[in-house]
Parts: C-alpha cells; structure tokens; sequence
C-alpha cells in the first residue's frame, strides 16, 4: 500500500498498540495462555529472556538480547517473542497465529465483519475503539506530534518517529531475499510479495489481483469513476489522498526533496528517485518478452500492452481503445473540438500544450538533431529516432498474424487492420468506413465538393494534391504558381520540383 493510503491505517495500528496497553496489564499477570491453557514461558526461559534493573524511580526490565528497557514484566514478555518468533495464540479460522492474545481478539473480528464502533460525526464504522479515535482527529485536524528538525506534524508517535528516519537515512527493515531496505516492516511486508507474486485482494468486476488492500480499492474507483479526494484550492479530485497531496505541493510550490547533482527539485522522494536514474543511467524495470528496459515501473507497464495488446481505456463515443488515461482524455478533446494551446505567432490552435510547444519550434527554423550518417538534420527528437532505424533497419514492431515487421508501432497498428478488417473512421455522411483518418479527410470531400488544390495557370481545382501534380505534369510543363500545396510530393511525380516558400511547381 502506498504511503498516502496507508497513512489512516497506520495510525490505526498505532493506536491500537496503545489502547492494548490496559489489556496487557492484566494479561501479564496472567501465567497460562488463556486460549490453550498452556504456559508461554516457564519460569527459567522467563528468567533466562530478561534481567531485572533497578533505578531510583522505577524498576526497568532489560531485554538481555538487544538491550531495550521496559517498566513492565509483561511488555518485555512480549517483547521476547519477536526474538524466539513464538506466536501462541492462533486463529481457529485461518490458522494465523499472534504473539498477542489482543492482537487475536482484534484479528478474529476480520473474520465477522463486524464493526460495532461508529464515528458520530461522518457514521463511519471501526472495528475497535482505538481505530474510531485515530478516525476522529481527521475531522478535529489534531496533529500534536510535531518533528523539531522541520516542523512537520502527526497523528500519532509511530508515524513521527518513521518520519524521523527520512533525516537520519535509517532504513532497518531489510528484504532478506534482495537486500532492499525500508523505513516501516509494513513496506517491507508488501515488497516481499513482489517476491512470492502473491496478490491476495481481487476485483470482483475485472479479476485483476493486487498485493494490498488499498491497492484494491484504488482500482475499484476506476470502475466506479468515483474522486472523493477534493483539491480544496481549484476544485479537481481524485481518486486516492496521496495524489492529491502531491497535487496541493504544486499550489504550495513546496518541493523539499532536492537533486544532490543538479539542483532540481521534487515534491516527494518518489519523483527524486526516479530523477536520480536519469544521472545514473539505471533502469531497473526489464520486459519479460523483449528485454526492453525502463527507469520507471508505471512506464513497462504501459510497454506491457503493446505484448498483450490491451487496450483498458475506451472512449465511449467511438469506442476506440487506449493503454493510458492520459491518451483517452487527450482523445476526448478531438471529439469535442477543445483546441485550448494557442500559438501567439500564427494563431494555430492545438489540443495539448506539448503540441504547441513542437509547434512554436518550427517558427524558430531550428533543427538541433543531426544524424551522423547521413547529415540530414530534424526538428524533433522522435523524428531523428525513426530517422536512425533507416540506417540499422531495426524493424522491431512485428505483426503476430503473418511476421511481417515494421519501423513504427503506428505503421504495425496500420498493417493489423488488413488482418482484423477494422475500419475505424467511419464518414458522418455516408457511413463508410476507412483504415486510416487521412483516406476519410479525402473521402468527405466528396459529399462537401471542397477542392483545396487550384492550378492558377488555367483555373482548375482539384480534391487531392496529387491529382493536382499529375494535372501539372500532363497539362502545364511551363512554370506554373499552385496554391494550397504541400511539400509532400508522390514518387511517382519526383520529376516535379515543389518550392513551397514560393507557392510554385516547376518542371525540372
């Protein structure tokens, strides 16, 4: 569970530790195990676990193993268990057993769902006292543990004194199978099911399975479109707490995790760490089909789906499939006619800001990116990769149905829809169906008569480009000024020269 969702829950067990303390004095003094009768201890391991120390205000009990201290008996008692992993009181359900008899009293209630403690102020309802107490300083806002070296405050001791390792560095909990180390057992906890791949939490809409609870829950709200998380400053919600913590940062411009090579700083750790790869040239996330490498999980998540081809994210006006949410929001807006990103140059409107930002390049006639084999040069980054896949012949996008590959995903997800016949762009007017948005754009002007491209020597329009070129070659072999052209030219016509500054073809 991630540390924003699992923020009430932690303070949920850590008020649990301290109502439990009433109920374990009057289980130390209590010699049997009150659920199988028999003794935990007899009196020479008792005696061999601890040492008794006295001091002029109390009498402290010492743990001869680590050294920790209790004013109680019974504290160390337990404590002892974590060192001899005795766990005596077991579950009759699921067989999980407790060093605890309380923590089995608390257990056994997961198993009836029962939840007799209501909060009086939003009627939630709590397994125990303990938990409805932790509930209710969320709506009082009460924070009295407050961390002296910046200030930061809490709900609760625990999660004070787990924020105070992010000064010190300490991480004392370590996954004994890769040696990660983490701040709170409970991360440690669910990293080790990264291991045994268990995910015991499954959606009972889609069967998707997680490692957590609140990873669960996550999930569900994408069925239910449910953001009960409200950005108290511009009104956008969310679906978990901590997104829209990370959210307010931006109001707040609060950034207190910073780059120690570059400067550059990040809202939360998260985001630094995953900065930090970039100096470092790690990327620990590896296909398991291909090999491919990344510096984030999310991104060979999304990398996944060009495998598996799932497609989660649909719009619900055409239909059309999307890997990311992103790319289905963005999709929305082509439906909508949203064109929000203007360009203050030329007026060009743009449906994504980092549109207009590969736009407001081409007014600068800049191209940063040379290809060292051929010196041909490019406006854009992924032009110039496609550019260099020429020279390798890298064709690693490769149709499953007949082998044939490809240079470009786009051009693989061109090829399939031979094979499924898809036709996805359908026309408002007639209905027909095209494999590709551009054969559409040029079907359409059949039903509106548009003609964009006029031969300005005798007059004549024409639907298509290259219906005009073949009418310049067979019809104008003097220079002839064209209107509307683009730079593009058909193979078959490379015997005409387009100059589009000057709006002219010419006859070579």
């Amino acid at each position: 569970m991630n540390d924003e969702e699992a923020e009430e829950q932690r303070e949920l067990m850590e008020l649990n530790k301290e109502c439990r303390a009433q109920n374990e004095k009057e289980e130390n003094q209590e010699a049997p195990n009150s659920i199988t009768g028999e003794n935990s201890f007899s009196g020479s391991q008792i005696e061999e676990g601890f040492s008794q120390e006295s001091t002029e205000a109390k009498n402290a009990f010492a743990c001869h193993r680590c050294g920790k201290t209790f004013s109680q008996k019974g504290h160390l008692k337990y404590h002892i268990r974590i060192h001899t992993g005795e766990r005596p009181y077991k579950c009759p359900q699921c067989e999980k057993s407790f060093t605890q008899k309380g923590h089995l009293r608390d257990h056994l209630i997961t198993h009836t769902g029962e939840r007799p403690f209501t909060c009086p102020l939003c009627g939630k309802g709590f397994m125990s006292k303990g938990n409805l107490n932790i509930h209710i300083k969320i709506h009082t806002r009460e924070r009295p543990f407050t961390c002296l070296e910046c200030g930061k405050t809490y709900t609760c001791k625990g999660h004070l004194k787990e924020h105070l390792g992010a000064h010190t560095g300490e991480k004392p909990f370590t996954c004994p199978q890769c040696e990660k180390s983490f701040t709170r057992k409970g991360n440690l906890n669910i990293h080790m099911k990264t291991h045994t791949r268990e995910r015991p939490y499954t959606c009972p809409q889609c069967g998707k399975s997680y490692t957590s609870k609140g990873h669960l829950k996550e999930h569900i709200g994408t069925h239910s479109g449910e953001r009960p998380f409200a950005c108290p400053r511009c009104g956008k919600c969310f679906t978990r707490k901590g997104s829209l913590n990370i959210h307010i940062k931006g109001h707040t411009r609060e950034s207190p995790y910073t780059c120690s090579q570059c400067g550059k700083c990040f809202p939360t750790k998260a985001h630094l760490d995953s900065h930090i790869r970039i100096h470092t040239g790690e990327k620990p996330f590896t296909c398991p089909q291909c090999g491919k490498r990344f510096t984030q999980r999310g991104h060979l998540k999304h990398h996944i789906r060009i495998h598996t081809g799932e497609r989660p994210f649909s719009c619900h006006l055409c239909s059309k499939g999307f890997t990311q949410a992103q790319s289905l929001k963005f999709h929305l807006q082509f439906h909508s006619g949203e064109r929000p990103f203007g360009c203050d140059e030329c007026g060009q409107k743009f449906v994504l800001e980092s549109l207009l930002k590969r736009h407001l390049r081409t007014h600068l006639n800049e191209q940063p990116y040379l290809c060292s084999v051929c010196g041909k040069s490019f406006l854009f980054l992924d032009y110039f990769k496609q550019h260099q896949k020429i020279h390798s012949g890298v064709k690693s996008h490769v149709c499953s149905e007949c082998g044939n590959s490809f240079m470009r995903a786009r051009d693989l997800e061109r090829h399939e829809r031979i094979h499924t016949g898809e036709k996805p762009f359908k026309c408002s007017h007639c209905g027909k169906g095209f494999t590709e948005s551009g054969n559409l754009v040029k079907h359409e002007r059949v039903h509106t008569g548009e003609k964009l491209y006029h031969c300005l020597s005798c007059g004549r329009s024409f639907r298509q480009s290259r219906s005009l070129l073949a009418h310049v070659e067979k019809h104008c072999p003097q220079v002839v000024t064209v209107s509307n052209l683009p730079a593009s030219v058909p193979s078959n016509l490379c015997d005409i020269q387009i100059n589009p500054t000057m709006e002219s073809v010419q006859q070579k």
